[in-house]
C-alpha cells in the first residue's frame, strides 16, 4: 500500500503470519492521522516494511507482537507513544524521526531488535525497557549529548536491577539527516485532549 491517507481511524490494521501472503508486504507514503488504540498490529510477520510514512496522535502508532517487520525513515509525532515491541519480535527500527511523545517513545520487552541511526527529540521518555534482555541501541541521537541526559530518558537497568539494559552508547552528538516525510501538524487540528494511558491499556 502506497501513497494513501487514513484520518480518524475506527479500526486497527492488522498484519499477522500464517497468512498466504505473497512478495513483500510494504506500507510507503501514508498518513496515519489519529486512532484510539494502535493504528497497526504486526504479528509474526516477517516480510514487511514500513517506510516513509507519518503516524500522529496515536495511543500506539505500531504494536509489534513477534516477527522482523523493517521501521524505517517513519516520522512519529504527537502519539502517546511509537512502537510498543514485544513477544518476542526483533525488528529493525532504524532513520525514524520520533518527537513529542506524551508516554515513553518506544516500549520493548524483546531484545532481538536492531534500533539505529533514529533521532528523538522531546518524549516524555525515549525508551522503556520491560524485559530482562539487553538491548543494542547504539547510534541514535537521544536529544542530547550529554550522557546523564539520556540516561534519565530510557528506562532501563539501572531504574530497575530486574530490566536488561539498553547499550545507548555511543551514541550520536548530533541529529541525523533522516529522510522522514514532511508533515505540518497545524493541517490537522487536534480534536480531543491527548491520551495518557499504561502499557497494556
Amino acid at each position: 500500500m502506497r501513497h494513501c491517507s487514513f484520518i480518524d481511524i475506527t479500526s486497527r490494521f492488522m498484519a499477522a503470519g500464517g497468512q498466504k501472503l505473497y512478495g513483500p508486504v510494504i506500507l510507503e507514503n501514508c498518513r496515519l492521522i489519529r486512532s484510539g488504540r494502535s493504528s497497526i498490529e504486526i504479528h509474526d510477520l516477517q516480510n514487511i516494511t514500513i517506510r516513509r510514512n507519518v503516524f500522529y496522535q496515536h495511543e500506539n502508532a505500531i504494536r509489534i507482537l513477534g516477527g522482523t517487520p523493517v521501521v524505517e525513515n517513519n516520522l512519529f509525532i504527537q502519539n502517546v507513544r511509537a512502537l510498543w515491541i514485544h513477544e518476542g519480535a526483533a525488528p529493525v527500527v532504524r532513520r525514524n524521526q520520533f518527537s513529542d511523545h506524551s508516554s515513553e517513545a518506544i516500549i520493548i520487552d524483546s531484545g532481538g531488535l536492531v534500533l539505529s541511526e533514529n533521532n528523538f527529540s522531546e518524549n516524555t521518555l525515549n525508551i522503556r525497557l520491560q524485559g530482562s534482555e539487553d538491548v543494542p541501541a547504539r547510534g541514535n541521537w537521544w536529544g542530547s549529548a550529554d550522557s546523564a541526559r539520556i540516561e534519565a530518558l530510557i528506562h532501563h537497568h539501572s531504574d530497575d536491577p530486574g530490566l536488561g539494559e539498553v547499550l545507548f552508547r555511543p551514541f550520536a552528538e548530533t541529529p541525523w539527516e533522516l529522510n522522514v516525510p514532511p508533515f505540518d501538524p497545524a493541517a490537522f487540528p487536534q480534536k480531543t485532549r491527548r491520551i495518557h494511558s499504561r502499557p497494556g491499556k
